[in-house]
């Protein structure tokens, strides 16, 4: 539909009051909270702790099937069958054994790290080890990637947008939490979850969510990553209170 009319950038009250209802949130609760936002319409953008560095885990996904598509394109094709299947069950079903054949695939390290800056992201990196999920990034580098996925600002073409929009509109019902939570009732999202305890120990755990959503008549693009969470509980709770803060307090001060 035609862009809703153009809306001036948040002033610094705006800033200042958003901040503080977040921080007066999360004061005292375990872990971290970092979050990036930004309506795609008027670009409007707002973080928190945007540039915190936090553990990628299955938030990556997204990455490894951008960079899949991007290798496609190169080549002046789509994705084979193999690969539609890869990117289906790392991004609906959060399948790690299709994002090691995937990671594979892209050319491992080197591969990710060329398929990175080609993406404009400027703060996510791998493990050193090779292991996709010990990588890191932050909030404000998800926002990147999302803009490059949904708005076209970025390498990837139409088809490859769409195809990643429309996986990230299905993931499987059990994992469709998070950054949803601040959608209009009713209203589908496309997203991508992440939820592990920290490598060998049963906690704390990084829980992340990532994606676009519709509120009212705006569209917003968010990223809210956790760490030091006790449980999965607790951080997809953190995630999703977040969300609903962050975009009810955004679109209050955008109309």
């Amino acid at each position: 539909g035609p862009p809703a009319a153009p809306a001036p950038a948040l002033g610094p009250q705006d800033r200042a009051r958003i901040t503080a209802l977040l921080d007066e949130r999360f004061s005292g609760r375990p872990g971290r909270v970092a979050l990036s936002v930004q309506e795609t319409h008027t670009r409007a953008a707002f973080g928190y702790a945007a540039g915190a560095d936090f553990r990628i885990a299955s938030v990556v996904k997204v990455d490894l099937a951008a960079h899949m598509l991007l290798r496609a394109q190169e080549r002046g094709r789509f994705l084979t069958d193999r690969e539609e299947a890869w990117a289906e069950e790392m991004i609906r079903y959060s399948d790690n054994a299709a994002a090691d054949d995937v990671y594979r695939h892209n050319g491992f390290t080197p591969g990710f790290t060329e398929a990175t800056a080609r993406l404009g992201l400027r703060a996510t990196r791998p493990d050193e080890g090779g292991a996709w999920g010990l990588g890191r990034t932050t909030a404000a580098d998800r926002i990147r990637l999302l803009r490059a996925v949904f708005t076209g600002a970025g390498p990837l073409d139409a088809r490859s947008r769409a195809h990643l929009c429309a996986l990230m509109s299905s993931v499987a019902p059990e994992q469709a939490w998070g950054v949803s939570a601040a959608a209009d009732p009713g209203e589908s999202a496309e997203l991508k979850n992440a939820w592990a305890p920290v490598p060998g120990r049963n906690g704390p755990w990084t829980v992340h969510s990532t994606g676009r959503i519709a509120h009212g008549d705006r569209e917003y693009l968010i990223a809210v990553l956790t760490d030091g969470q006790p449980d999965y509980g607790t951080g997809v709770g953190a995630v999703e209170d977040a969300a609903r803060l962050v975009i009810g307090e955004l679109s209050g001060a955008l109309d």
